[in-house]
């Protein structure tokens, strides 16, 4: 769920402004930047229950593991009512999901290296931190126990609205998506509008393959749920459908940053920041071009929020398709990884194939003839079947394999090796053994389920956290010992409240 911005304060006056607004995040080709993000569980290692804001039963909680990170690892805190809610640095952010997911945006880099080293440093001060309080991560994209009864909620305003809006509308498959799922997503950027068309065509007919190849989501309150992707499941076409599609618009004939601002003006708007806080819109909730008429957003309490480009982006933030653009394209249809290594693989998956010219036309070529109805039945039955999905006469396994031969084909024309002489490609490792013996995550999880656990699903918070395997962390990655003297306050109140 995107913060606010306050980035963009020019008034509203026409919709060509709009237009331009997507316009504008044309880059250079050689200015192409990476973002990555991803989402983790935060639970406690002596009940095994969610991490709440202020901490329970004489223990810390999630507002005491950001303190320790932002005192011990130089992020700088930001607060919304006197709460802290998100820690900023070069770029990147650490930021709450509704139910204290703790997520990683991080900041804009030119390679999967990069982007590697960023995750890498992230796990090894989230980990730490974890370890103070008595804590742990869970890489997963649907919680296994959590219901929405025992779900915890952050001190945050917009989290506490569209609960609201959630519950007052019964869209209670958007609830469970907000307080029980972790995503891990890429952001990737245009050159030009043929380019973003092009690119995000391909991302979102593949958006369903990549959601079978890192499925990571099979069980739902302590049970399998019959699904690989249970996240993905749920959030099909949520919230009125608001949420989790397909958006067939991008494959009309005639579509590009014009048709794109139409499709987004015509959406209901739900509500406006007033500074900080969001303010739902109650009554009649006008489309957005109506606005864009009145150069104003009509409040319940008769208050008219004057227009800007800052309302444009927020209200952008309010439509969840498989694949978003903003000022790029933002890929959110894979669970997050049990393991950095998955949590990497992600963004080399799709720069290999979007980021080089020659793998994007192959893809293009690949799926170029799949109709609405193929894309629609892929996006369904992907989180169901998993890689043993039925298409075209073949598999998503088989479709896998030659789509991720492209992906491998873009990061070997990149050719961008690290200290080690190794290129991008190197991410991709993991991926290669899912589509050689098609067991996924899901499937190697619903395996221990069934048979070495024998059904008993804490061993999913002893076994498979990522405090149980800090092996996941390059063997060559450093871990700086940190002079914590200046800053050993928040390290000694952890010590006393692990010990309590």
């Amino acid at each position: 769920m995107a913060k606010a911005t306050d980035k963009y304060n020019e008034a509203v006056e026409n919709e060509q402004q709009l237009v331009d607004w997507f316009i504008d995040g044309c880059a250079d080709k050689n200015d192409l930047v990476i973002g990555a993000e991803h989402e983790k569980f935060i639970f406690y290692r002596d009940d095994l229950s969610a991490v709440t804001y202020e901490g329970s039963n004489g223990r810390s909680g999630i507002k005491d593991l950001l303190e320790y990170i932002e005192s011990n690892f130089d992020w700088e805190p930001k607060y919304e009512d006197g709460n802290l809610i998100r820690l900023e640095k070069n770029g990147a952010s650490i930021t709450l999901e509704p139910s204290g997911q703790i997520e990683l945006s991080g900041a804009p880099l030119k390679t999967v290296h990069e982007i590697a080293k960023e995750t890498y440093d992230h796990f090894e001060q989230l980990t730490e931190a974890c370890d103070a309080f008595g804590m742990d991560i869970l890489g997963l994209g649907y919680h296994p126990t959590q219901t929405l009864s025992d779900a915890p909620m952050m001190p945050m305003s917009r989290f506490k609205i569209f609960n609201e809006f959630f519950k007052e509308n019964d869209y209670d498959s958007a609830l469970n998506l907000a307080s029980s799922t972790c995503s891990t997503q890429v952001n990737l950027g245009y050159t030009s509008e043929e380019d973003m068309v092009k690119k995000l065509r391909v991302s979102l007919a593949l958006q369903p393959i990549a959601t079978a190849l890192f499925a990571n989501s099979p069980f739902d309150s302590g049970e399998d749920s019959g699904n690989k992707s249970n996240r993905s499941h749920i959030t099909e076409n949520a919230a009125d459908g608001r949420y989790g599609f397909m958006m067939p618009v991008a494959f009309e004939e005639d579509f590009g940053f014009k048709k794109y601002t139409d499709f987004v003006m015509n959406m209901p708007v739900l509500g406006a920041y007033e500074g900080d806080h969001f303010e739902f819109l109650h009554g009649k909730r006008l489309p957005f071009n109506q606005c864009v008429q009145k150069h104003s957003i009509h409040m319940d309490d008769d208050h008219e929020h004057l227009l800007t480009m800052n309302d444009w982006f927020n209200h952008i933030n309010t439509i969840w398709p498989e694949v978003r653009m903003r000022q790029w394209l933002e890929m959110r249809g894979t669970d997050v990884g049990s393991s950095t290594e998955m949590i990497n693989a992600l963004p080399a998956f799709w720069v290999g194939i979007l980021y080089d010219d020659k793998a994007l036309d192959k893809a293009y070529d690949l799926i170029k003839d799949w109709t609405e109805e193929d894309r629609s039945y892929l996006r369904t039955q992907a989180a169901i079947d998993g890689l043993q999905t039925e298409f075209m006469g073949t598999t998503i396994q088989e479709i896998t394999k030659n789509v991720l031969a492209l992906s491998e084909l873009g990061l070997n024309n990149r050719n961008i090796k690290n200290e080690q002489g190794d290129n991008e490609a190197m991410y991709l490792k993991p991926l290669h053994e899912i589509v050689e013996t098609g067991l996924t995550q899901a499937d190697i999880l619903k395996d221990k389920y069934n048979n070495e656990w024998n059904e008993n699903i804490s061993k999913i918070f002893t076994e498979c956290s990522f405090g149980a395997a800090k092996k996941h962390l390059l063997p060559t990655t450093k871990v700086t010992n940190k002079d914590t003297t200046p800053n050993n306050t928040v390290k000694n109140r952890a010590i006393r409240r692990s010990n309590n």
